[in-house]
C-alpha cells in the first residue's frame, strides 16, 4: 500500500537531461545482468552465432563454391525443395529454434521474473513514485531494458550471421534475403515485447520469482495441449492459437513471407498475431492497476 505523508511535495526543480525513464532502464539492466544464467544465456548465443558464421567462413576458404553444391545435394535429396538446402529465407526462419526456445523463453524468465516482485515485496515503489517519476515511466523504463536483452540475445545475433552471409555470398544473393533484417525486427521486436509485458504482468501479480517462474512455464506447457483439445472437440481452427510457442514459428515464417508449414495442425497468421495482441492488452491492463495503485503518493 502506497504511504501518504501530508508534508510531501512532489519536486518541481530542473530535471536532468535524459528523461526520467532512463536511470529504471539503466538500473534494470544492471540488475538483470548479475544473474548468472542471463549472462551465459546471452554469451552462448552470441557465441552459437559466431561458431555459425566461422563455418561458413572455413567453406568459402576450403571449398568456393559450397552453396552451389549444397544447392545440388538439396535437390537429388529433396526435389520439392522443402528443406532449406540454400541459405534464403527460409533458412533464416528454421534459425529461430536456436534463439526462440533455448535463448528468448528462458532468458524472459530469467530477467523479468523478479523485476517488479522484488520492487514490489521491498515496497521500493513508493521509494520511486516519492522522486519525479511517474507509474508510466517507470513501466516504460522496465520494458525497454527487458526488451533490449531479449532482442540483444536474439536479434543481434542473427543480424551477424545475416551480414556475415550477405558480405561472403555471390552477386544477386542479396536479393533472396533482403527481407530478413526487416522481418526479423518486426517479429522479434512484437514478441519480445509482449513476453517482457507479460513476465511483468505475472510478476507483479505473483510477488515471487518462483511463482512467476512456475506461473509461466505451465503456462506455455499446457497452452499447447488446451489449444489443440478444444480444435479436435469444436473443429475451430482459431483455437490452435491459443498455443503459445506453435504460434511464434507462424508469426516469424509470416513476416518472412514464406508459407506456413503444411504438416499437421496451427494457427494462421492473423490468429497467432491476435492471440499476442490480446496478451499484451491483458497485461497492460494488470501493470497499470497493479502499479498505478502503487503510486498514490502524497
Amino acid at each position: 500500500m502506497a504511504f501518504k505523508a501530508p508534508e510531501y511535495q512532489r519536486f518541481t526543480g530542473e530535471l536532468g537531461k535524459h528523461p526520467v525513464w532512463w536511470p529504471v532502464c539503466k538500473a534494470s539492466i544492471t540488475r538483470g545482468w548479475k544473474v548468472t544464467w542471463v549472462r551465459r544465456i546471452c554469451l552462448g548465443s552470441l557465441v552459437s552465432a559466431f561458431g555459425l558464421t566461422l563455418m561458413f567462413y572455413l567453406l568459402y576458404k576450403v571449398i568456393p563454391g559450397w552453396r552451389e553444391l549444397l544447392e545440388q545435394f538439396g535437390r537429388m535429396v529433396d526435389p520439392n525443395q522443402e528443406m532449406p538446402f540454400t541459405i534464403d529465407a527460409r533458412f533464416y526462419g528454421g534459425l529461430l529454434n536456436m534463439f526462440i526456445y533455448p535463448v528468448l523463453l528462458p532468458l524472459s524468465v530469467l530477467f523479468g521474473q523478479d523485476l517488479i516482485a522484488a520492487d514490489m515485496r521491498t515496497r521500493a515503489l513508493e521509494a520511486y513514485f516519492a522522486r519525479p517519476l511517474s507509474p508510466f515511466s517507470y513501466l516504460l523504463g522496465r520494458t525497454l531494458a527487458f526488451v533490449a536483452i531479449l532482442l540483444g540475445a536474439t536479434l543481434i545475433p542473427l543480424m551477424w550471421v545475416w551480414g556475415f552471409d550477405v558480405l561472403t555470398a555471390p552477386s544477386g544473393h542479396y536479393e533472396e534475403v533482403k527481407i530478413v533484417p526487416k522481418a526479423m525486427i518486426f517479429s522479434f521486436g512484437w514478441i519480445s515485447l509482449v513476453l517482457a509485458l507479460a513476465v511483468q504482468a505475472i510478476s507483479s501479480v505473483s510477488k515471487s520469482a518462483i511463482w512467476t517462474s512456475l506461473s509461466l512455464g505451465v503456462i506455455f506447457v499446457i497452452s499447447a495441449p488446451i489449444a489443440h483439445i478444444l480444435h479436435e472437440i469444436t473443429g475451430n481452427s482459431s483455437f490452435l492459437a491459443i498455443s503459445l510457442p506453435e504460434s511464434i514459428p507462424v508469426i516469424v515464417r509470416d513476416a518472412l513471407e514464406l508459407e506456413q508449414r503444411t504438416g499437421g495442425h496451427q494457427p494462421t497468421p492473423e490468429q497467432a498475431s491476435l492471440i499476442y495482441m490480446v496478451i499484451a492488452l491483458i497485461s497492460i491492463l494488470v501493470l497499470w492497476r497493479r502499479v498505478l495503485r502503487k503510486g498514490l503518493v502524497g
